[in-house]
């Protein structure tokens, strides 16, 4: 099994050959993404964690919905990026953090993150969320969004 040095280098790799494509959200992360703390969660962090997920009523499958709901809660920050677990292909995902310990909303393993896991990336303000909701609707992630709004900003 590979080390957490080990995973977090490949979930790197894996964002620069995306940016190589010219992935938006591959930017993004290289230039304000970092690795988000999946270490077990504290017993204060768990139990407010658990409380969120059976208020907001979490769904599997709805990662950006949970945690934009989730978000607009005092103690919530809502982060979006990619998670590598284990040897799996990393994939683009929403959760939240409560004191910086990453809250998983949405995977059968909640509220803590998956064993051997890496999660990298970018916080956003409720302000943001609610920008990038209004303005592309089409878009789930908050990345996109703001992207569509600055190109937009750009072209007008």
């Amino acid at each position: 099994m590979k080390s957490n040095q080990e995973l977090t280098n490949d979930i790197w790799n894996h964002i620069e050959q995306m940016s190589q494509t010219q992935d938006r959200f591959a930017d993004v992360l290289l230039k304000n993404g970092s690795v988000r703390d999946t270490s077990t969660l504290p017993h204060d962090v768990r139990e407010r964690a658990t409380q969120i997920i059976n208020e907001i009523d979490s769904k599997p499958k709805r990662c950006w919905m949970n945690a934009r709901v989730a978000a607009l809660l005092d103690d919530c920050q809502y982060v979006e990026g990619l998670v590598l677990i284990r040897d799996f292909i990393p994939f683009e995902h929403a959760w939240v953090e409560i004191g910086g310990h990453v809250v998983e909303l949405t995977m059968v393993e909640r509220p803590d993150p998956p064993e051997d896991s890496v999660y990298i990336g970018v916080e956003y303000s409720t302000p943001e969320i609610e920008d990038a909701a209004k303005q592309n609707r089409y878009s789930c992630t908050v990345t996109n969004g703001l992207e569509f709004l600055r190109r937009m900003e750009r072209e007008n």
